[in-house]
Formats: structure tokens, C-alpha cells, sequence
């Protein structure tokens, strides 16, 4: 019995054995096999011997052989067969497909091949394959006649001192870690490959190597070779001499690519050759030859690559003809030979960098290339200024960019000439010119730019770029939209005879520093200057959104507080230095409103007066740096110096001190008492010593420190009734270890958040931070009873009950950051521990793991179901507005104690039976009934069924990963999963009952998944949504807990590739969008949060229109809401609106202006013209077709026969606008930019 049990089991294996083969060989099998001349026979194996051949094998103890089976060849081990006499693998049609995770070698001798065929042959590889593929012949074709489409994890190596692949009539597809083809012979009449297309993949390096004086890469009888390489390492394709590739060639993907041979290196009849290359791409043709020549700008276009570097050898003919280049960082052309040729080295090129042109490998004055215009280097022999000339175009190299200028107009004073700047950066040299225009690239830093103009002429500043400098001028510059500007312009009127004085009004812009432009060269004066020259009258204004510092070591000083008037702050003007003011009173200063670390001084007799930037009053009493690091003694006096210091105490008492640099404290002091008597500031307080002090701020006045840290770590204590204040508090060691931050007063953070090893929040405490981050702590170190040390996470950041935290940080609010210690829900709420009831509604302590090092966690308090990401130290998604403190309304079990508060439980328990599940039903009261599961695993399964069979069931695992299905009485169904890391994805299908009766209703269908928006995309929850066929276009409307103006759906197409979708629309409950088929979108929170819309009126169109890229900001932080609007701006928003093609033309709105007028918007006339409000209404109006309202505008401005009176009626009849009051619709009023974004956000909803 035993025996007939072996034999049925032995047969079974048998059968199931042969399975994979049988499907493997599903193709085709060929109608013989040989390797070696041996002919192959199905279920045999086979091993290679010593000379040559192959030899069946039944040995078991064989780990290198070959088993044929129909068709199917099967590597073990390592396998190198020499085919002798005879070809390597022969096979006649059918398909040979390659298994197994072995490595393969076969070596055909002579003239014979590795591998050959028929037409109709195809060698090919099982899914999974892994092995190593090398095919070689010493003097024959490797491959010969077959079809080759190979795919391994391993390495393809193909070469032959002749033809590598010989497939005339077949393409080449392979796939490997490396690949390499290659003609090894010194001198080779031969190419390389032949065969109407190549296309290798590689996860390292491609090498393609040709020894011949031909083409490597060719089609049949000189046809061409359609060439594409991919790689994630470098692409080398070099021949010995003559072309490279004969036929496309498509590089989609590398590092470094590097193309070379000895005469023209790519040709092709349609002129269409690409590469994509991170690294660098060189391409060097030698023998007289060229890179390429095309009729079309696109013959050759590369892109992504850092450095571009062509060079070739032709005389007369340019190296490199029809050429594009797209987003790489530098790129040269040169001639090697020949350089006194006056022919151009480059011609027909197109890129979005300028190109350097070198006649001559030693060329050290290249030309630059820009636009189709030639620049010459300019001459710079003792020169300071950066200027046009009147003979040539030049340019100046300025850091890695550029400055170019036209050729002046004339040779005469009033000669004018055009800037170029292309991330120029000098800090050294000006630029100085009668300039009309300065386009502005990319991310230019410069000095100053002087403009020679007379008076009543503006210089025009275009581009889309940045310009960071100081611009001079007699009158102020035009500033175009896509310009984003951080500087001074100096508007600089010379006195006349009637008035001698003259003056300098400076307007700050953007975000910049304050120059110390005044005698002395450490500061700048507001009001009246006077020197041997010249009176002059000094104003300084902050414009509305912009930022202007005042560094270290400048002093700003108004020069009589007669003057006050002159200095006006419209947007946000930091102290970090020196503000001087005679006679100023505190109102004074507090009409500044200036922030910042520095202060405040007034000139009192023979010294000052110092005030805080809010206008407290600190005395005479101010130092650059205090140093109490060697104090051995008492040191300082309260009413002289400000501060004293006690040392048998161990106690500092702060008098109104202001300390401008650092403040150091004692040497070895363990106990350290800060008392401040009087409010002060100190920039930085910090502490030297080896030694881990305890520092106690106590009050009864704040101290104010803009950055506290010490490598060796503080404890700090602040007391109950005491106030501390910073921007920065990083008193951790290593990791944030070690300090113990316990507050039983007041700390308030803004700015780059708190990092220490523990915090304690007292019964009478409150600690509030803002900013770019919250509080990191990263534990204790704890010595063990074997004194070994460990770090402990026990209550890192504790909350006694009457303490408050409150946070509202872009990036986290609160993090405990372990390494190397695994967390789940459990022990996280050990580490970050919560009086019973301090967690709002909707939130929980939650775990997030490193998205990088497994060995890296971290608790912190975030919304349920929000995604959470935990890289380089920083969880996203953790911020936002949070307040721990006593809930007025108790839930049970959402608190965070030592008990384990947090648990669904409310609190631990003591009970010692064993765990089960346990299920219970409730009714609420519209009849819905709710079935709770709880599993002893901890997972929880709740099932709501409601009244018409809607039906929700959510499953939520202890690791706080979650699936929940939804079931509409409609039929429709949704499926929302959130990991445990909280990325959320969902899939809803939509029945035709639902959709036919929301359309019937004239309303959106109404997906059953809900999900919540993050602000960033890549972690962005995905909604997948499937409509029936024949669905046509369906208004969809996705659940979203906290949509707002700025959610957008973001559609994503199949190729990766992300489209914010302009027409998606928030609702009440969701985003509301139209689907036709099916879609995959993301929910994004694409809100800019500009500084100067935060308390604005139309905030919410604002937010609306900037998140769909319908109107952009002056910059990131700054939207300009009362500024107005071109009718060139117009155009483009309301082409954006409609998805327009907006890419090319001779100006940045031309194609919007084309548009317009083919549409029938606009006239397309006067496009820098200020738009106003009937303009504004009447294009929208135009926009959508011009439908007929059903009644007239009852504004008393707004006549019945004006041109803009039916679009004035559709727009009120819409709810568009409601005009301005008082029965008026003010139409020649400007439209500023704040009306543009709400006629848009009305008219869109």
C-alpha cells in the first residue's frame, strides 16, 4: 500500500512538473532544436564537455545543465557551451524561450554563430528569467537571421569580431541589468547590428561599441535602424569611424550619454533624433564629420541633461544643425579644427539655455549663442560696470549666468540698447546703460542695475524669471506680471534751480535686504542728506506684500522725526539691527509696526535710548554680547548695565536688557536663575560649558530670545507666572536627546519650532508655538542597572491636566521621534501622554514610520484618516490648527493618559480572562442600526445599515489601517482603504440609477467614498471613479470632510502625468467635477495662502482661482489684490479657463491675444491697458457665447444701448455681481485684481 501511495505521489509531481513548461510553451515550439550540432530532445538534460559540445546528462549531482522541453530551454546553474564545428543554438521557426534563473554562455567558433535560424525563428526568455545572457561568435555573426526579445534581471552581453546581431529582417528588444553589443575586431568593415529597429532596456548601462568604417547600427541594404535606449545608468554608443546610427535614435532615459565616431554621427531621412539624460551628453564626431544636420529646428533634441558638450571636425559646414534643447543646465558646441572658419558652428538651434560656441578646443573667448542672436565676449580690462557697446552685441559671464546686450542704437549719448539677464549673479560689478528693456530668466542676483534714461521715459522689466537686486532710475521701472522682483528701485529726481533739492525715493519690493547705501557704509538714512554736492530729501517705502530686512551691522536712521513721515510701511519692515529715531515717542514706534530681533534707539545726550520693535521702553541699556561664560565672581549692575549677576545664587536678573548678539551663560553652573525684572530681548542665549545645566526663567516680565541652543543640551525650567518668548529653541544634543524643556508659565514659539529630549507641560502651563515647526522631542538617556544606556520615551511630551498646548505649524505641531525602537498605538501613548479628554473630535494619537529607515518612528496628534508622511525628521501632514486642552464636551476614551486613555476602551483593564470577540448593536435614532465587532486582535468591523438598505461597513486594524465599504441603496458601490501610515485610496462604480436620477434632478451623482485633502499631491488621497458605458459626460461629486475654495481634483492620466482639473468645483460636501467613462483624480488642497489675502474680502476667490492656475500671484506669498488688471492678463486667464494652447509666441500673452480675437473676446488692442469692469463682464460674457439675459441691469450707470449692457444683466441675472451699491455698477472703474478672481469664482460656480 505504501509503495502504490509512493508511485501516485511520484506521478503527481511529475505532472505538476511539467506544468510551467507546457506553459511557457504555449508558443510555437520550434520543429528541431540543436546546440553544438547536438540535437535537443524534450525532457532531457544536457551538459557541455571539455571540448566542445554538449553531452546528455541523468547525473543528479549536476547543478550546471540544460533540460529542453517543447520548446522551452531551462538554465541551472552556470552553463558556457563552445558549439566547436557548429553553430551554437540553431532552431528552425517556432519560438525557443530561455527559463530558469541560471547563466547562459554560448561561444560559436570561426565564422559559425551563437545563435541562428529562420525568418520565422524567435528566441525569447520566460517571465522571471534572471540569468546571465552572453552570445558571441570569434569571427562569425553572434546572432544571425532570428527574431531576439530577451528579458532578464541579469546581464545580455552580444559580440563578435564581425556583425554582433545580423536580424535583417527581425527587430531587437532586449531587456537586462547591463547590456552590451559589440564588434571586437581592431579594424572592422562590418556593423554592428543590423535590423530595422533596436530597443534595449537596461537597469544599469547600454554600450553599443563599433571597431568598423561603417555604420554600428544599420537597417537592411543601408536601410535605416530605428534605435531606443533606456537606461539608469550611462549610454555609450561609439564607432571607430563613420556614423554612429543610421536611422531615429531615441534615448528615453539616462545618466550620462556619450555618442562618438569618426565622421557624421546621426543621420536619419526624417531628421528626428531625442535624448533624455540626467548627467551629461557629449557627442564628439571626428574625421571631418558632424553631430547631425536637419531642415527642422527638432532634428536632434535634448533634454534634462546637465551639461550638453558637441563638438566635431567639419570645416565649413556648422558641427551640429537643427538642434532643440529642454531643461538642461549648460551646453557648449565646438569646432575642433579650422578655427579661423568664419562659418557659423551652430546653426538652426533652439533651447531654453544660452549656448557657448567655440571656435577651437582653446577658444578662450567663446561666443554665446541666445535666441538665434550671436553675442561676442565682451572686453572687461579694467572695467567695474557690466555696459553695451556700440559696436557688437556682447555678454558678460556673472556666476553661472549671463548678461547680454544689444548693440547700442546709436553712437550719440541718448544711444539705447536692451538687457538680457539669465541667472546672472555678481556682486562685484553694476550694470549701467540707457536701457528700454531687461528681460529677466530664471533666478538672477545682482548689485545694482543703474538706468541711464532722461527724465519721463520707464525701462520695461519682462520675463518670467527673478531679479534680486537695487534698480536707479529717474523714473520707476514697468514691471511686468511674470516678473517676480525682491529689491529697492530707487526713483532718483535731480533738483532745479526753483528747488535745489533733490530727492530719492526707494520703494521695497518682494522679499529683500536694506542696503547700507550712506556715507560710512553702515547705514541707510530716511530724510535729509547733505554732503559737498548735493541736498538731497530720502524716502523709503514698503510696498503692500513685500518684506524688507534690515541685517545686522546696518543701521536704518531717520534723520529728524520730522521725516518720520517719509519712512511708510505697507508691508512687513524687520528689525534685526538698528532702527534710529530722534525725539520718537513709543506711539511712534508702534505706528512701524516693526518685527523683527534688533531695536529701537534714540539719541538722548551722549548716548540712547533703547525700545523694543513694539515700542516698550528698555532704557540706555544695550550690549553687542554678554559673556558670562569665565564669571567668578557678582558681575553687572541692574540700573547701569541692565543685568547682574549673583553668582553665589547662581542667578541673572535682566532690567530691560537688550542684548544684539549672544548672550553666554556660566561655565558649570548647575542650577542657573534667569529673573527678569523688565522686559528684555537677548538675540541668542546659549551656554559653551561640557556641563547639562538647569536654566529657570522666572518674572515677573517676559524675556524675549530669538534662538536659544546648546550642543550639550539645557534643562529649562519656566516658572509660573513667567513668560518666554522665541523663534527657535534647539537645546538638544544629539538627536534632540537629553534637555527637559518643563513649563509651569507662559512659552510662546514662532519660527523653526522647539527640539529637546522631553517636555512637560505643567498644570499652569501653556505653551503655543506657530510657524514651520512645532515640538521635536527625542527622549532621555537613561543609565541601566549593567551601566549600559538606553533612551527612554516614557512621557516625552506630557500634559498635566490644566495645561494647554496649542499649535498651528505647516509642518508638525508635535512629534516624539524614536530610532530603532518599534511603536505601535500602545506604546506611543506611553511616550506622548494626555490628560483623559484633552483630544479633540476627529483626533487621535497616532504612529508613522519612516517612508526611508525602518528603524525610525514617530508619535504625534494628527486627524483620523489624514495621511501622514514621516521623512528626514518631518511629518507631514501633522500640522494645521490644534488645541490640547480640557474638551467641554467629554467622550469617553479619547484622551491620551498614562492609563492608555487613547484606547477605544477610555482607559486600560484589569481584566485577566481571555481575550474574545465581542459584538454589540445599536439603533440611532433615523432607524439606522449599527453592529460594532471587536476582535481580540483589536480589529474593530462596525456595520451601519440604514432605513433604505444603504449599507456601511468599516473595518479598522490596531496598526490604525482601515477598509470601508459602502453599498447605496442605488446600487452604487465604494471602497475607501487607508494604510497605516494614513494614505488613503478609494474606488467607487456608479449605477445607471444613480446617475439617471441626478441627472433627472439636474444634480451632480453622488459618490458613496469620502476622503479628506492634504496639501501635499504625492500623498494626496486617490479617488478611482467607474461610470456605466454609454454614461456620456456626468457631473460627479466626491465627499470631502474639508473642502474648501482651494481643493482641487487633480486628474491623473495613465502615463503617471498630473492635470489639475480647472472646472472642479467645491460644494458644501465635496469637489464637484464631470466624468465621462471613468477617471482616477487625486484631492488636493492647492490653496497658496498669500500673506496679503489672509483677512482680505475675497479671500475665498482668491484661493479659488490661484489653485486652478487661473490667476497666478506676484510671487509665492503675495497675490497683489488691489492691483489692477492688463487686458493682456484678462486674455490669458480667460484662455487658461478654457484650456487654450498658450505655448510659444513672440510675447508671453500673444497666443492668449490671438485667441481672444479668434474667438471673438476681444479686439486684441492696447494689451497693457488697464482693464475695468465693463471690459471685464463683457469678455466673460463673450467667453460663454453671449446669452441672452432675461432683463436689463437696473444700475443708473450702466445705459441701456451701452456696448456692455446684456453682459452687465447676464452677469447680475448669474449672480455674478451685485454692481457697487447705491444702484451703481461703476463700469470705467479699474477692475482690480481681487474683482477679477470674483467675477471668475461666481461665474464658475
Amino acid at each position: 500500500m505504501k509503495k502504490r501511495f509512493l508511485s501516485v505521489l511520484t506521478a503527481l509531481t511529475l505532472c505538476l512538473t511539467l506544468l510551467p513548461a507546457q506553459s511557457l510553451a504555449a508558443e510555437t515550439a520550434p520543429s528541431y532544436v540543436t546546440l553544438a550540432g547536438t540535437p535537443l530532445e524534450s525532457r532531457k538534460s544536457y551538459i557541455p564537455t571539455a571540448g566542445g559540445g554538449i553531452k546528455e546528462t541523468t547525473d543528479s549531482s549536476d547543478a550546471n545543465y540544460l533540460t529542453y522541453d517543447g520548446g522551452v530551454l531551462t538554465v541551472h546553474g552556470t552553463v558556457a557551451v563552445n558549439g566547436g564545428s557548429s553553430d551554437g543554438l540553431n532552431f528552425d521557426d517556432g519560438t525557443l524561450i530561455l527559463a530558469g534563473d541560471g547563466d547562459l554562455t554560448i561561444t560559436a567558433s570561426d565564422s559559425n554563430s551563437a545563435v541562428s535560424g529562420s525568418n520565422e525563428s524567435t528566441l525569447t526568455t520566460a517571465e522571471g528569467f534572471s540569468g546571465n545572457i552572453t552570445l558571441q561568435s570569434v569571427n562569425g555573426d553572434a546572432v544571425q537571421i532570428v527574431k531576439l526579445d530577451l528579458t532578464t534581471r541579469g546581464d545580455i552581453r552580444i559580440c563578435s569580431a564581425k556583425i554582433a546581431v545580423n536580424t535583417p529582417k527581425n527587430p531587437v528588444t532586449l531587456k537586462g541589468e547591463t547590456v552590451t553589443i559589440a564588434t571586437t575586431a581592431d579594424s572592422a568593415n562590418d556593423a554592428t547590428v543590423i535590423a530595422p529597429s533596436l530597443n534595449v532596456t537596461a537597469g544599469g548601462n547600454v554600450t553599443i561599441t563599433g571597431n568598423g568604417n561603417t555604420y554600428p547600427l544599420i537597417g537592411d541594404g543601408y536601410k535605416e535602424c530605428a534605435v531606443t535606449l533606456s537606461a539608469g545608468g550611462n549610454v555609450e554608443i561609439v564607432n571607430k569611424s563613420g556614423t554612429a546610427v543610421h536611422g531615429p535614435l531615441t534615448v528615453a532615459k539616462a545618466q550620462n550619454v556619450t555618442i562618438g565616431g569618426g565622421g557624421d554621427l546621426l543621420y536619419s531621412e526624417n531628421d528626428t533624433h531625442s535624448i533624455t539624460a540626467s548627467g551629461t551628453v557629449k557627442m564628439e564626431s571626428g574625421g571631418s564629420g558632424i553631430v547631425c544636420s536637419s531642415a527642422a529646428a527638432n532634428g536632434l533634441t535634448i533634454t534634462g541633461a546637465e551639461k550638453v558638450d558637441i563638438s566635431g571636425e567639419a570645416s565649413s559646414d556648422p558641427v551640429v544643425t537643427g538642434m532643440t534643447l529642454r531643461g538642461c543646465g549648460t551646453a557648449s558646441v565646438t569646432r575642433l579644427k579650422y578655427p579661423d572658419s568664419a562659418d557659423p558652428i551652430a546653426n538652426k538651434v533652439t533651447s531654453d539655455i544660452p549656448v557657448l560656441l567655440y571656435n577651437g578646443p582653446n577658444d578662450g573667448e567663446p561666443r554665446l549663442l541666445w535666441n538665434g542672436v550671436t553675442y561676442q565676449k565682451a572686453d572687461t580690462t579694467g572695467r567695474y560696470d557690466m555696459v553695451p557697446t556700440h559696436t557688437k552685441a556682447v555678454y558678460y559671464k556673472a556666476g553661472n549666468g549671463y548678461v547680454m546686450f544689444s548693440q547700442l542704437s546709436d553712437n550719440s549719448e541718448d544711444g539705447a540698447a536692451s538687457a538680457i539677464l539669465f541667472n546672472a549673479e555678481s556682486k562685484d560689478k553694476r550694470i549701467e546703460g540707457n536701457l528700454t528693456e531687461i528681460e529677466v530668466i530664471g533666478e538672477n542676483n545682482l548689485q545694482t542695475i543703474n538706468i541711464l534714461k532722461l527724465e519721463g521715459e520707464s525701462v520695461s522689466v519682462t520675463g518670467t524669471g527673478t531679479l534680486n537686486t537695487s534698480i536707479t532710475s529717474t523714473v520707476s521701472p514697468k514691471m511686468a506680471d511674470g516678473v517676480t522682483f525682491n529689491g529697492l528701485v530707487c526713483v532718483n529726481k535731480e533738483g532745479t534751480i526753483a528747488n535745489p533739492i533733490a530727492s530719492l525715493d526707494f520703494t521695497a519690493y518682494g522679499n529683500s535686504e536694506l542696503p547700507p547705501i550712506m556715507p560710512g557704509g553702515d547705514k541707510f538714512v530716511v530724510g535729509a542728506v547733505s554732503n559737498d554736492k548735493v541736498n538731497m530729501l530720502v524716502s523709503l517705502t514698503v510696498q503692500k506684500g513685500a518684506t524688507l530686512t534690515i541685517p545686522k551691522g546696518v543701521t536704518l536712521e531717520i534723520s529728524g522725526l520730522e521725516y518720520l513721515s517719509r519712512l511708510t510701511n505697507n508691508g512687513t519692515l524687520v528689525n534685526n539691527s538698528t532702527v534710529s529715531i530722534p525725539d520718537v515717542t513709543a506711539e511712534n514706534i508702534k505706528g512701524l509696526r516693526l518685527t523683527g530681533s534688533g531695536l529701537v534707539q534714540v539719541p538722548a545726550g551722549t548716548g540712547y535710548t533703547y525700545y523694543t520693535n513694539g515700542g516698550v521702553a528698555l532704557g540706555n541699556l544695550k550690549m553687542d554680547n554678554l559673556d558670562l561664560s569665565q564669571a567668578v565672581g557678582d558681575q553687572g549692575d541692574l540700573k547701569n548695565d541692565g543685568y547682574h549677576w549673583n553668582n553665589t545664587a547662581r542667578s541673572l536678573t535682566l532690567n530691560g536688557l537688550a542684548v544684539t548678539g549672544t548672550l553666554t551663560l556660566p561655565n558649570g553652573a548647575e542650577n542657573i536663575k534667569i529673573a527678569v525684572q523688565k522686559e528684555s530681548l537677548v538675540n541668542r542665549l546659549s551656554y559653551a560649558d561640557s556641563y547639562r545645566p538647569t536654566v529657570r526663567i522666572a518674572g515677573p516680565a517676559p524675556l524675549t530670545v530669538k534662538q536659544m541652543s546648546s550642543g550639550v543640551g539645557i534643562c529649562l525650567t519656566v516658572k509660573q507666572n513667567a513668560a518666554l518668548n522665541a523663534e527657535e529653541i534647539n537645546i538638544g544634543s544629539s538627536g534632540g536627546k537629553d534637555s527637559i524643556i518643563t513649563v509651569n508659565g507662559k512659552l510662546t514659539v514662532k519660527g523653526k519650532g522647539i527640539l529637546c529630549g522631553k517636555m512637560v507641560i505643567g498644570a499652569t502651563g501653556a505653551v503655543s508655538v506657530s510657524g514651520e515647526c512645532g515640538v521635536k522631542v527625542g527622549g532621555v538617556t537613561v543609565v541601566n542597572n549593567d551601566m549600559t544606556t538606553d533612551t527612554s520615551f516614557k512621557d516625552a511630551f506630557k500634559i498635566e491636566n490644566g495645561g494647554t498646548f496649542s499649535a498651528n505649524c505647516t509642518d508638525y505641531n508635535v512629534m516624539v521621534l524614536t530610532q530603532g525602537i518599534t511603536m505601535d498605538e500602545a506604546k506611543a501613548k506611553t511616550y506622548l501622554v494626555l490628560p483623559e479628554n484633552y483630544l479633540p473630535e476627529g483626533y487621535s494619537i497616532r504612529v508613522v514610520n519612516d517612508v526611508h529607515d525602518n528603524q525610525k518612528c514617530a508619535a504625534t496628534v494628527a486627524p483620523n484618516g489624514f495621511n501622514l508622511t514621516l521623512e528626514a525628521e518631518h511629518v507631514k501632514g501633522a500640522g494645521g490648527q490644534l488645541e490640547l486642552k480640557f474638551q467641554t464636551a467629554p467622550k469617553p476614551g479619547t484622551g491620551g493618559g498614562s492609563t492608555g486613555g487613547g484606547s477605544s476602551s477610555g482607559g486600560g483593564s484589569s481584566s485577566s480572562s481571555k481575550p474574545s470577540t465581542s459584538t454589540g448593536t445599536t439603533t440611532k435614532p433615523d432607524g439606522t442600526k449599527v453592529q460594532t465587532e471587536t476582535k481580540p486582535d483589536g480589529t474593530t468591523i462596525k456595520t451601519e445599515t440604514k432605513k433604505d438598505g444603504t449599507v456601511t461597513k468599516t473595518e479598522t486594524k490596531k496598526d490604525g489601517s482601515s477598509v470601508t465599504e459602502n453599498k447605496a441603496a442605488d446600487g452604487s458601490t465604494g471602497t475607501v482603504k487607508t494604510g497605516k501610515n494614513g494614505q488613503t485610496t478609494a474606488e467607487t462604480a456608479l449605477s445607471s440609477k444613480a446617475i439617471e436620477t441626478a441627472k433627472r434632478n439636474g444634480e451632480p451623482v453622488k459618490a458613496p467614498v469620502e476622503v479628506k485633502a492634504t496639501r501635499d499631491s504625492s500623498t494626496a488621497p486617490t479617488v478611482k471613479i467607474e461610470l456605466p458605458r454609454n454614461s456620456g459626460e456626468t457631473k460627479v461629486e466626491i465627499p470631502v470632510t474639508n473642502a474648501k475654495p482651494g481643493t482641487v481634483a487633480v486628474l491623473v492620466h495613465p502615463d503617471g502625468t498630473e492635470e489639475i482639473v480647472k472646472n472642479s468645483l467645491p460644494t458644501a460636501d465635496g469637489i464637484q467635477l464631470t466624468v465621462n467613462g471613468g477617471a482616477t483624480v487625486k484631492i488636493v488642497d492647492n490653496s497658496k495662502d498669500f500673506v496679503d489675502t489672509r483677512n482680505h474680502w475675497a479671500k475665498d476667490a482668491i484661493d479659488f482661482v490661484s489653485a486652478r492656475g487661473l490667476v497666478n500671484g506676484m510671487n509665492d506669498s503675495i497675490y497683489a489684490p488691489n492691483a489692477s488688471t492688463t487686458r493682456a492678463q484678462l486674455w490669458t486667464i480667460l484662455a487658461r479657463q478654457n484650456d487654450a494652447d498658450l505655448n510659444g509666441g513672440n510675447t508671453w500673452y500673444e497666443k492668449a491675444q490671438l485667441w481672444s480675437k479668434n474667438k471673438g473676446i476681444s479686439d486684441g488692442t492696447e494689451p497693457n491697458a488697464a482693464i475695468n469692469r465693463a471690459q471685464m463682464v463683457t469678455m466673460l460674457w463673450r467667453t460663454v457665447g453671449q446669452p441672452t439675459a432675461g432683463g436689463t441691469a437696473n444700475f443708473t450707470d450702466v445705459p441701456a444701448n451701452s456696448y456692455y449692457a446684456q453682459a452687465v444683466a447676464w452677469a447680475v441675472e448669474n449672480g455674478i455681481t451685485a454692481g457697487v451699491g447705491g444702484g451703481r455698477f461703476d463700469p470705467n472703474s479699474t477692475c482690480t485684481r481681487a474683482q477679477i478672481a470674483t467675477f471668475l469664482y461666481r461665474y464658475m460656480k
